[in-house]
C-alpha cells in the first residue's frame, strides 16, 4: 500500500494519455493505460455477456448543487470537484432518498461505459450465493467438497460456504501485495487468466485444488480473492449454470438494468469473478437501490431475500474479532467486519460498502438513505491517502445530505 498526496496531481498525470494501441493485458494496469483499459476489457480479455432485459428500473434525477460540503483531510478542504481530481475518479454518481442528486463522468468515461467493478464483483456474487440459498441450492453450513468432489482429500476438507462468504477460511492466498506479478497472488491471478500464462502454469482447478491452509478455517480473516472463484464453482455446479446467465436471470433482468454488462472469463471457462465484472454507474446503483430498498426492485419484485440483506446489518462480535486482528482493520472503526462479501463499517447502522482496487465502490448508509457508488482509474491498486479521502467523503457527503433533508 502506497501513501501519495492525492492533491495537486503530479503534473506527469494529468497530461499522461494512454496510447490504446499499445495497452494489452501484461499491462493494462501501467499508468495511465487504466484511464483506456477500465472501461474497454472486453477488447482486451474473453468476457460472457450479462444481459438486461426490456423493463428498466427507472432512476430518478433531481441534481442539487453541492458546492457547500467540503471534504476536511490533511489539512486541506476539498470540494467534491477537487474530491474527484484527487481520487482519479473516472464516474460518481450520489443518489439520496431514491433520486440523483450528483452525477460525473470523466472525458474518457460516458453514461453508457461498462467500467471494471474490480472487487465490487465479488459482492453481486455473494448476493447470488444469497439467492440459491434462499432458494435451497446451497447451505451455509455445507462444505465446499459437498459441491466440488474433486477438492476431496485436500486443503478444502472442512472448508464452509460460510467460509468462503466470510473469507475465514484457512487457505493460502497472500493478497498484500498487488503490484508484483510474482507475489502469491500476482500468481494466482495469472493461473486465473488475467496476465499471460506460462507453458508450466497448472489448470485453474488444479491450482486451487493443491492450495495449502495457512491456519485451520474459522480461526481468521483474511482478504483472499480466490475464495470467491471456489464460491462461484461451487454455484455453477448446484445450478449447472454459467455464472454470467446467473447473474442475468437472477440480479441484472429483475433489478431493471438498463445496459449488458461483461463478466471477464479466465482460463478453462474459469469466470474472473475475484474483480472481472464490467458494468455502468447507474447500474451500480440500481443494484444500491436494492439493498435501501429491502431487496425490492422498482416493480415489487422480491430480487434479493429481505432476510439475506438483513444479515449485513446484524452485529457478529465473532467476525468482529477475527477482522480486528487482520491487515485490513487499518482505517475501520471498531465496530467493522467482513461479512458475505462486504466490508460492513457499522452492521446496527446500516453503513457498509462493496470495494475494489484502483478506487471502485458503492457506499450504502442507510440512516441517511445514500448510495455513493464510484468508479476510478487510480495510478496504483491501493493509495493509503486516496482510500482515506475517499472514506471521509462517503461519511462527510452522507451526513451532509442527511442534515439537508432535516432543514
Amino acid at each position: 500500500m502506497v501513501a501519495l498526496n492525492p492533491l495537486p496531481r503530479r503534473e506527469a498525470e494529468l497530461t499522461s494519455q494512454p496510447d490504446r494501441t499499445q495497452i494489452s493485458m501484461p499491462n493494462y494496469v501501467d499508468w495511465p493505460n487504466q484511464q483506456w483499459a477500465f472501461t474497454h476489457m472486453r477488447e482486451l480479455i474473453a468476457s460472457a455477456q450479462v444481459e438486461a432485459g426490456s423493463d428498466t428500473a427507472p432512476l430518478a434525477r433531481r441534481y442539487r448543487d453541492l458546492g457547500h460540503i467540503e471534504i476536511d483531510f490533511a489539512g486541506r478542504r476539498y470540494s467534491i470537484s477537487d474530491f474527484q481530481e484527487a481520487a482519479h475518479v473516472d464516474g460518481l454518481m450520489i443518489v439520496h432518498q431514491g433520486e440523483v442528486v450528483h452525477e460525473f463522468y470523466a472525458e474518457h468515461m460516458v453514461a453508457s461505459s461498462r467500467h471494471m467493478a474490480m472487487s465490487v464483483t465479488k459482492s453481486f456474487i455473494g448476493t447470488l450465493a444469497g439467492i440459491l440459498i434462499d432458494r435451497g441450492l446451497l447451505t451455509l453450513d455445507s462444505l465446499v467438497t459437498d459441491y466440488l468432489p474433486y477438492f476431496a482429500g485436500s486443503s478444502w476438507d472442512g472448508c464452509t460456504i460460510t467460509n468462503l462468504l466470510d473469507m475465514t477460511a484457512g487457505t493460502s492466498f497472500d493478497e498484500t501485495d498487488y503490484e508484483n506479478v510474482d507475489s502469491p497472488s500476482g500468481v494466482g491471478f495469472r493461473i486465473l487468466g488475467w496476465p499471460p500464462v506460462r507453458p508450466d502454469d497448472p489448470l485453474p482447478r488444479d491450482y486451487i485444488r493443491d492450495l495449502p491452509n495457512t491456519s485451520a478455517h474459522n480461526e481468521r480473516f483474511e482478504y483472499r480473492s480466490i475464495l470467491t472463484i471456489v464460491l462461484t464453482l461451487c454455484m455453477e455446479e448446484v445450478t449447472e449454470k454459467p455464472t454470467a446467465q446467473l447473474l442475468t436471470e437472477l440480479l441484472w433482468r429483475p433489478m431493471g438494468a438498463e445496459f449488458d454488462a461483461d463478466l471477464l472469463m479466465g482460463r478453462s471457462n474459469v469466470p474472473i469473478t475475484t474483480g472481472g465484472l464490467c458494468l455502468t454507474l447507474s447500474d451500480l446503483i440500481r443494484f444500491g437501490l436494492l439493498h435501501l430498498n429491502e431487496g425490492r426492485a422498482f416493480d415489487g419484485t422480491q430480487v434479493i431475500p429481505q432476510w439475506w440483506l438483513d444479515r449485513l446489518r446484524h452485529s457478529s462480535p465473532p467476525l468482529i474479532e477475527l477482522f480486528s486482528k487482520s491487515v485490513e482493520a487499518e482505517g475501520f472503526p471498531p465496530t467493522a467486519f467482513y461479512h458475505d462479501k462486504f466490508w460492513i463499517y457499522d452492521a446496527a447502522a446500516g453503513i457498509y460498502m462493496a470495494s475494489g482496487i484502483y478506487g471502485q465502490q458503492l457506499f450504502v448508509h442507510h440512516p441517511s438513505q445514500t448510495l455513493i457508488a464510484k468508479f476510478s482509474s487510480c495510478p496504483h491498486p491501493l493509495d493509503l491517502d486516496i482510500l482515506t479521502l475517499s472514506a471521509i467523503a462517503d461519511f462527510t457527503i452522507s451526513d451532509a445530505l442527511a442534515s439537508s433533508s432535516q432543514t
